[in-house]
């Protein structure tokens, strides 16, 4: 299968780009939209993972902030900020090395395997956090002892979590022009209020574009978070939401492959190669005065007639051939009719190569649109 998953940048470091900085756009139809609901899942998981651990999985720049601010009076909270960024990164880490060993993963089917190997995780993550506890109805995380049994599956549930939302962010990092933000809506926050400012100011077409296409990935963000912010659903429950999610946006309808005709048939007349064209429908034949001079019939005439401009050549058809053409005027509708010339210009060549010549010539059909190539009858 063709790898359609794959951008086409060019340059020394094409071969690296293609594989660090995948692009959406030759997988799907509308590849924002579905970077966008990918958005809007990470939005939904890291509200959840934060009502439950009291950390992010997603927002790694507010686990920073976490970390240090809990590392002398709650260590355990802060462990559990530094066990999500671990995850993360794994989960990045992941993808890129997958991707450097083979090609298939950057393509149409390995990347949607990848949206199903985040999905996996991510059901495995709420199997691991229900079985621990339930923050949101006994325990919460700042209860938790270090180095205990339920700390440990914090531990683990959270890392897990982190990880499949890394894979999320790294399987597709563009989408068509714009750059992807699936677990982070801080930079296209920035970036969206920079342009619309811009826009304003300049009245400038692109400068509108580029806000207009940010602005969503905060608000797909902000939905996703909304879902969990507004409703009393279970981690299970989103979870569960979060995976089926996923799992639709893989089986997503992608773009046609478009169809690669076939190399063009080749035949070798009189010691030259005379291409032919693919027929994918049923085709025009080729006109004899489009043939190599040396082989055409006597009924292709070439007359050279001297005017005060300059000499002028016309090339005419006048005999049975499936056309009447002439050079500057236009040919009628082919004729489906066997070309058969009386004879073949031998310039050079041997009577047993010209005979030869003409018996290969008489096998082959021709076109009156002058489109240029010859078929095999």
């Amino acid at each position: 299968m063709s790898n359609r998953g794959v951008p086409g940048p060019e340059g020394p470091n094409a071969d690296v780009a293609r594989r660090v900085d995948p692009n959406a756009k030759p997988l799907f139809k509308r590849p924002l939209l579905v970077v966008l609901v990918l958005a809007g899942v990470g939005g939904m998981l890291d509200a959840d993972d934060y009502l439950t651990y009291g950390v992010f999985t997603a927002n790694q720049a507010g686990n920073m902030v976490l970390l240090w601010l809990n590392i002398l009076e709650e260590p355990g909270v802060a462990l559990l900020s530094l066990s999500s960024m671990v995850g993360c990164a794994l989960g990045i880490a992941t993808v890129v090395f997958i991707r450097s060993r083979s090609w298939w993963p950057i393509g149409d089917r390995g990347s949607r395997l990848l949206l199903f190997t985040a999905a996996i995780v991510l059901t495995v993550t709420s199997v691991i956090g229900g079985r621990v506890f339930d923050p949101r109805a006994e325990l919460t995380a700042h209860e938790l002892e270090l180095w205990v049994a339920d700390w440990w599956g914090a531990i683990l549930s959270i890392s897990l979590s982190a990880f499949s939302l890394g894979l999320l962010a790294t399987i597709f990092v563009w989408a068509g022009q714009h750059k992807t933000a699936v677990i982070a809506a801080t930079g296209p926050f920035l970036d969206a209020a920079r342009y619309a400012t811009a826009s304003a100011i300049y009245r400038l077409p692109e400068y509108r574009f580029k806000w207009r296409a940010l602005i969503a990935f905060p608000v797909a963000w902000s939905l996703g978070a909304m879902v969990v912010g507004l409703t009393s659903l279970d981690r299970p429950v989103i979870t569960l939401i979060a995976v089926v999610i996923i799992a639709l946006t893989a089986f997503w309808r992608g773009v046609s492959t478009p169809t690669t005709p076939r190399r063009p048939p080749s035949v070798l007349i009189a010691g030259r190669t005379v291409s032919g064209e693919h027929r994918s429908r049923p085709a025009r034949r080729v006109c004899a005065v489009e043939l190599p001079e040396d082989l055409r019939p006597r009924h292709v005439r070439t007359s050279v007639r001297p005017t005060s401009a300059g000499e002028v050549r016309r090339t005419r058809c006048s005999g049975p051939c499936c056309c009447r053409h002439r050079v500057g005027s236009q040919a009628q509708p082919p004729r489906t009719r066997l070309f058969r010339p009386t004879s073949v210009a031998a310039d050079g060549r041997t009577a047993d190569e010209a005979r030869s010549a003409r018996r290969t010539v008489a096998r082959w059909r021709v076109r009156g649109d002058g489109a240029g190539g010859v078929e095999p009858h």
